[in-house]
């Protein structure tokens, strides 16, 4: 696709703000309004439970009391330094504003959060556009309908929301695209799909998403701001500060596990 889909700008977070009104927002404004917000709103629930997933450590990198932020790993050595860090932060009642900035404008993220960029589009492999081919090398995509959750998908698939078809597929809005990449991420079945041709070896099947059969809680606090806060993990060992802990948006890509994966 011609063109980028910016995450950090783009209006693509369904929210509900204090006053009761509907309002739809990009990274960058959700944390600077966070305390204007009550809640999300985004009408697919496995892509809300997985938003939130990413905006926690996102929120980590970002809260702050203007000296140390939460994802200090000297702060986190000790509990009650972490703790009473929260607490700062929490009677601040809002993000510093220069500090969202200084996380969505770090140059390492630059390109990052782009849906369409051409190396590192947010949250999806650029290399299986070269890999997910035919035995002629032709190009194999599984369609728009593998990833919008609720369609039909192959000659058996069950019409249940909405007549589509493999061979008629209805575009998706990129702001409703980006819902279902996080819904099937972190909830997506298995079963067939477009191989993924990396090796001589090349399978059709995927495993299920980690998330899928399981249940996720959150806090839930009187604003967005607070809810984001209290959704950041605390240290509870040793362990979860000894390894280098970079979201999937700051890392290198990492090497494919397996010759199978959906596209």
């Amino acid at each position: 696709m011609s063109g980028g889909f910016d995450l950090r700008t783009k209006p693509w977070i369904a929210v509900r703000l204090l006053t009761g009104e509907p309002a739809c927002v990009g990274l960058r404004e959700l944390f600077k309004r966070a305390h204007e917000i009550e809640d999300l709103e985004i009408p697919v629930p496995p892509a809300a439970a997985g938003l939130m997933r990413i905006l926690a450590p996102m929120t980590a990198r970002i809260a702050t009391d203007g000296e140390d932020r939460l994802d200090d790993p000297d702060v986190a050595e000790d509990i009650d330094d972490w703790s009473d860090l929260r607490e700062r932060v929490l009677k601040a009642g809002r993000f510093d504003p220069q500090a969202v900035d200084d996380y969505f404008d770090r140059e390492d993220l630059a390109g990052r959060f782009d849906l369409f960029h051409p190396e590192r589009p947010f949250l999806q492999d650029p290399r299986l556009r070269a890999q997910c081919v035919d035995a002629k090398g032709a190009p194999n995509p599984s369609g728009v309908n593998k990833l919008v959750m609720g369609r039909p998908t192959g000659v058996n698939g069950a019409v249940l929301f909405g007549h589509f078809t493999d061979t008629a597929p209805v575009p998706v809005p990129a702001a409703e695209a980006a819902w279902h990449l996080i819904a099937q991420l972190y909830y997506g079945p298995s079963g067939q799909c477009t191989p993924r041709r990396i090796t001589e070896e090349r399978t059709g099947s995927t495993d299920a998403a980690p998330l899928r059969k399981s249940v996720s809680y959150f806090p839930w606090g009187p604003d967005l701001f607070t809810t984001l806060v209290l959704a950041v993990p605390s240290p509870r060992s040793e362990a979860d500060w000894a390894a280098q802990d970079a979201c999937p948006w700051e890392d290198d890509l990492n090497a494919p596990p397996s010759s199978r994966c959906r596209r």
